[in-house]
């Protein structure tokens, strides 16, 4: 009988050895479809943060420019009141006086 060579291996052993090559294969390609969508939400999330903080400073302008508008109008209806009030004394004064 013929010796079998020394890098003989049981077919069950080759067997399990390729399927653990194939089962790794697998794992890595998913990894790496896993980086790469991290990848592309990494991008998508700094464009995201760019854009909200672009909306955040226009929303803050706007808070700024409404309260500013309403602190104008309450000064100036303040002084048309107080306005309308001096004047309304003052005829009354006047009135009297005459």
């Amino acid at each position: 009988m013929k010796e079998l060579p020394k890098h003989f291996v049981a077919k069950t052993q080759y067997t399990e050895v390729v399927e653990a090559r194939k089962k790794a294969e697998k794992e890595v390609s998913d990894r790496d479809k896993q980086l790469e969508d991290l990848k592309k939400s990494s991008g998508d999330a700094a464009e995201l943060t760019k854009k909200i903080e672009t909306l955040q400073t226009e929303k803050a302008a706007e808070v700024r420019r409404e309260v500013r508008g309403r602190s104008e109008g309450a000064a100036t209806g303040h002084r048309r009141e107080a306005g309308a009030r001096r004047q309304g004394t003052r005829s009354r004064h006047r009135r009297r006086a005459a």
